[in-house]
């Protein structure tokens, strides 16, 4: 499961605390958790964002840098930072076709790699997107093809939750 973090809670303490204390209060593994960040977040206050996101992997939570490739420091964040997963925006998908576009998303891929991080392809909207990021080697990858994003009264209401043989059909 995963949640963005804004700027404001990832500088907040309260809001750490309050994720630390909800992940010992419930029956949630930590494990299973993500938190996503952008760019935005982390030049709000970096060294603050660094120490929050340690605490907060001390649990287990993983982290994950959001939207990968549009900012202007995503990789000295990327090197500084404890993160876990790198999430490839979406606006890539869109020239995955052309050569260019093909060796971006490489390049990017074989980066989360040599760095031991996962990537996760966003943006795939099409079964073609789905082949082609699948032809790249992503294991991972988000998208509407995937699933549409939904309130967490939905989630908790839907009966597609216990179904998770079709998502991997899907993305096997």
């Amino acid at each position: 499961m995963s949640f963005n973090l804004s700027a404001h809670d990832l500088a907040s303490s309260e809001t750490v605390i309050g994720i630390v204390a909800t992940v010992h209060e419930s029956w949630f593994d930590p494990h299973r958790l993500t938190l996503e960040l952008n760019e935005t977040a982390l030049m709000r206050d970096f060294a603050c964002a660094d120490a929050a996101l340690r605490t907060l992997r001390t649990l287990g939570i993983s982290t994950a840098l959001d939207d990968f490739g549009t900012g202007y420091s995503s990789l000295g964040y990327v090197h500084r930072l404890p993160l876990d997963k790198i999430k490839i925006d979406r606006s890539f998908m869109a020239n995955i076709k052309s050569d260019r576009g093909s060796r971006i998303i490489t390049s990017i891929l074989h980066l989360c790699q040599n760095l031991g991080l996962d990537s996760i392809a966003e943006g795939v909207e099409t079964a073609e997107q789905l082949t082609a990021v699948r032809r790249h080697g992503f294991r991972y990858v988000q998208g509407y093809l995937i699933g549409r994003p939904v309130s967490i009264d939905v989630l908790l209401t839907q009966s597609w939750v216990s179904s998770p043989a079709a998502l991997e059909n899907l993305c096997a």
